[in-house]
């Protein structure tokens, strides 16, 4: 056994329920470096493998965060797809389960009322960009995005908007910013971007002058090292203090000498795009899963907001980003920022054109389904 860089903490943790851990950085990183110190005297002696087996902490496994929650065979296939590996070792027998039970609480992670991240998004990011085909090749039918990126933004925004979307077909003055909660798990909430931003940074290689790298840790380096230096560490770029702009030069954008932005309506036009387009399939998706609740006429009210949920969505996002930017350092909540909501639009003509042929629209409806069951 390796000896430990970190005080181990104390034991006095029940089965989680919430999977929130407020002990703080610090403690977390211990625990993760605990979980590292075990698999490396079990063999697993790869960085890369054990970011693979902690990521099925929180998802693809059913032994993870997100299958106790779901209960869905369908969400583990679709997140090893996304991230373009098979489902991660059982860490249990060699961690042991109060060691589990404590990294099962680490979903998310609080430092203050400011400082918080899901380390779940993290993980399964970090894991993502290990494969080049994750963090590179644009997913068929997810409108341009990414595997690495549906784990992370475009899965929360995309997802928001969709159910945005969703709501206004019955509620049309429903706000986009209440799909910013500053508490909560889902979508645009505080602690998810978090979450998303560093599966971006963590381990990033700090040399790249744009876009997602690779992972940036030695064969026999420390996941913990990796979150220590971006979660506590003050200096330098790609720390947690410089989120904001590392976040957005990942995404594309890029600033001159003076910190302004070059090319930000490029940049912001893709990202609109993108959650547009993967909003749709979220909804298509979840109407399919729910037909006793929707039906096609119920497409077809939702898809007419579906371009205005997306543009006010993005808008809110960006926007939190670049009050990141700013000297105050703004956690990414949606202060002062609330778009008025967009005028109804035109339904998606798909959507009407399986309204005049029912079987055409169950039968695209089901391929929805059966794409994600196929996975």
């Amino acid at each position: 056994m390796l000896q430990r860089a970190f005080a181990a903490p104390s034991r006095t943790l029940s089965k989680p329920q919430r999977f929130k851990y407020t002990q703080g950085f610090k403690s977390f990183i211990a625990l993760i470096k605990e979980a590292e110190d075990d698999l490396i005297a079990a063999g697993e002696e790869d960085v890369g493998n054990r970011i693979h087996i902690l990521r099925g902490i929180y998802y693809g496994t059913t032994w993870s965060v997100d299958y106790n929650s779901e209960r869905s065979g369908v969400r583990n296939n679709a997140f090893n797809w996304y991230t373009q590996s098979g489902e991660p070792k059982d860490p249990r027998p060699i961690i042991g389960q109060t060691l589990y039970l404590e990294l099962l609480q680490c979903a998310e992670v609080y430092q203050s009322a400011n400082e918080v991240f899901d380390f779940g998004h993290c993980i399964i990011g970090v894991d993502a960009r290990r494969s080049y085909i994750a963090r590179t090749v644009a997913q068929p039918l997810h409108g341009g995005g990414t595997g690495f990126e549906i784990c992370t933004w475009l899965g929360d925004l995309g997802g928001g908007a969709g159910t945005l979307a969703m709501r206004r077909r019955h509620r049309p003055t429903e706000r986009a910013k209440s799909m910013f909660k500053r508490d909560g798990s889902s979508f645009g909430c505080l602690v998810n971007l978090e979450g998303d931003v560093a599966a971006y940074l963590v381990a990033r290689d700090a040399d790249a002058e744009t876009g997602v790298t690779s992972v940036n840790i030695d064969s026999n380096g420390f996941i913990a090292t990796a979150l220590e230096e971006y979660l506590l560490d003050t200096s330098g770029a790609g720390t947690w203090k410089d989120r904001g702009k590392g976040f957005m030069i990942s995404l594309g954008y890029e600033f001159d000498e003076d910190g302004k932005l070059t090319n930000e309506e490029e940049v912001t036009t893709s990202i609109v795009a993108r959650v547009f387009e993967f909003s749709d399939l979220y909804m298509a998706n979840w109407m399919a899963g729910h037909p006793d609740q929707f039906d096609i006429d119920d497409a077809i009210e939702a898809s007419a907001h579906l371009a205005g949920a997306s543009k006010e969505v993005s808008a809110i996002f960006i926007s939190m980003l670049k009050a990141c930017l700013a000297p105050e350092k703004l956690p990414l909540t949606p202060v002062g920022i609330d778009p008025s909501p967009t005028p109804r639009g035109k339904p998606l003509l798909k959507y009407v054109t399986a309204k005049k042929a029912e079987t055409k629209a169950k039968e695209y409806l089901k391929e929805i389904e059966d794409w994600w069951k196929s996975w």
